[in-house]
């Protein structure tokens, strides 16, 4: 049995080894990814110290935030904290879906109504459609024969 999360990765290492042949691009993106867990293991607040390259979190399909937080780290945000129960969490599961469902497509009655108020309607960028103020060269090509105009030169 696996007793912590230092024996489980050092466990998916050693079979990341034997299934990917040495100097392949996979074995390489292993070694990679075990020496930064160790480092990070070695001093989890030090961050400044340690050079992350997400690359090597991205080629396995996963990035390296959520790689770093289902190993236990804490993300530092103000937006992701939740310090209440799962009990209310699941209270205001309608609440959350609401918030997460918002509306994207408005129909014209509405956006009339938002550009009536002077308001900028939602999705909107701005776009410089100005012409070019330089005048068109001149072309310096002649133009070409037609059909007719070949033949009397022949």
């Amino acid at each position: 049995m696996i007793g912590n999360f230092e024996q489980a990765f050092e466990q998916m290492y050693q079979t990341f080894n034997q299934s990917f042949k040495p100097g392949t691009f996979w074995n390489i993106q292993g070694k990679l990814l075990k020496k930064y867990i160790d480092e990070l293991l070695e001093n989890p607040n030090d961050h400044n110290r340690i050079d992350l390259n997400s690359k090597a979190f991205n080629e396995f399909g996963m990035g390296m935030e959520a790689v770093l937080i289902s190993i236990g780290f804490a993300k530092e945000a103000e937006n992701l904290v939740y310090q209440g129960s799962i009990d209310e969490l699941s209270q205001n599961k309608d609440r959350i879906m609401k918030i997460i469902d918002e509306k994207k497509y408005f129909s014209f009655a509405e956006i009339s109504e938002i550009i009536g108020k002077g308001e900028q309607p939602p999705g909107i960028k701005q776009i410089d459609d100005r012409a070019v103020e330089e005048p068109p060269s001149v072309s310096t090509l002649e133009r070409p024969q037609k059909p007719w105009e070949r033949e009397e030169n022949s």
